[in-house]
């Protein structure tokens, strides 16, 4: 008993245009997932950018909020030594009107 072969016939030219159609299916898939891709990186560059931005000009508003710290500061440090040079002057006139008032009295109250 003896089996007859089995005999398959392909035009090489048809397999080799359905293995074409097939890589060229996986190629396309393989460029849609890369562009997909891309397009994920540009989005998320884009936010990094926007919040760079962001921070930069907080930054910049902050510096100015706190050169305008510096400046009330300064200005409140000027104050208080004027403050404290009208303290000195008032005590000190007090103390030579005091003074003055125990001399005067003392002269009037001895002199006959």
């Amino acid at each position: 008993m003896s089996q007859t072969p089995i005999t398959v016939s392909y035009d090489i030219k048809e397999l080799f245009i359905n293995l074409e159609r097939k890589i060229d299916q996986k190629f396309e898939r393989v460029d849609e997932k890369f562009e997909n891709l891309e397009e994920k990186i540009d989005q998320r560059f884009e936010k990094i950018e926007s919040g760079q931005a962001e921070i930069k000009n907080q930054v910049t508003a902050l510096t100015v909020e706190v050169e305008a710290i510096k400046k009330d500061i300064g200005e409140i440090k000027g104050s208080q030594r004027n403050q404290i040079w009208a303290l000195i002057t008032i005590i000190g006139g007090a103390v030579v009107t005091g003074s003055v008032v125990a001399v005067w009295r003392t002269f009037l109250i001895s002199s006959p």
